[in-house]
């Protein structure tokens, strides 16, 4: 990691590798940006990001976690649509 210091639009902040930051915005102080973010918008100081867009790095954990969870979750769609189309033939 590396620790850059430039102007006042970018403070002390903790770029990983990979980070990508858009023009004309500005990064707080003690922010830490996780390897392959992508920062479009204002940062405010102290804030831990991760991801593309970056957002703070609980949302990135609860997105990444739900992801995972994507597959079984069509799976039950899928089997409560078969079982609803079922029902209605039935009637």
């Amino acid at each position: 990691m590396l620790l850059y210091e430039v102007d006042d639009r970018l403070g002390q902040t903790v770029l990983a590798g990979k980070v990508g930051v858009s023009d004309n915005i500005f990064i707080g102080d003690d922010v830490v940006a996780g390897g392959g973010t992508n920062i479009y918008t204002n940062v405010p100081a102290g804030r831990t990001i991760l991801g593309s867009p970056a957002v703070k790095m609980e949302t990135e954990l609860e997105i990444r976690r739900e992801l995972r969870r994507l597959p079984r979750l069509a799976n039950d769609v899928r089997a409560l649509k078969k079982a609803v189309s079922n029902d209605t033939k039935d009637d």
